[in-house]
């Protein structure tokens, strides 16, 4: 059964993650663009318009995938880079390149210039830049663990995975 667009009726592609037709969803955002003209990013209530989802949390699974572009890491409000957005929308051929992947997924394509430069040392195999701190949820993961000790006196451990290639090191924190 081929999914169809709730305002038009025309079939949806494969690639559509909404549940309206790339043309509406281009006309939804020409309305949205008088609203939110002095903004440069698009909330909550702005994807669920756009898409065409009645629920927050579609917009936000979508998000996590990376499905949905221009998403900016650590902000709990879940914004999206406008500029990201409007391209994505513009050209549904993008849609149907591969997702973005979390770390545990595999591959991840860099999206910023900071990762870019990120991207082109884990192609070389270099991963030194782990050190670097703003590269934290742009270009790699890091995730706490403690570890008991003979003593009992815990030592914590920090497990930092590439969003690229899925390389992770631990290091110990003292």
């Amino acid at each position: 059964m081929a999914r169809k667009c709730k305002l038009c009726g025309a079939k949806l592609s494969q690639y559509n993650p909404g549940s309206i037709c790339f043309p509406c969803q281009e006309s939804r955002k020409t309305q949205l663009e008088e609203k939110t003209s002095n903004s440069l990013h698009y909330n909550l209530d702005d994807m669920c318009f756009l898409l065409g989802f009645t629920s927050h949390e579609s917009v936000q699974r979508l998000g996590r995938k990376g499905i949905i572009p221009g998403k900016i890491p650590g902000i709990k409000k879940h914004l999206y880079l406008k500029e990201r957005v409007d391209e994505w929308i513009q050209t549904p051929s993008k849609r149907a390149e591969a997702p973005l992947r979390s770390a545990e997924q595999g591959y991840k394509n860099p999206i910023e210039a900071l990762q870019d430069e990120a991207h082109a040392r884990c192609k070389k195999g270099d991963h030194s830049w782990f050190s670097d701190s703003r590269l934290n949820g742009l270009a790699y993961r890091c995730e706490p663990y403690y570890e008991a000790g003979c003593l009992g006196i815990e030592a914590k451990h920090f497990t930092k995975t590439c969003y690229f290639c899925g390389y992770s090191r631990s290091e110990l924190i003292l």
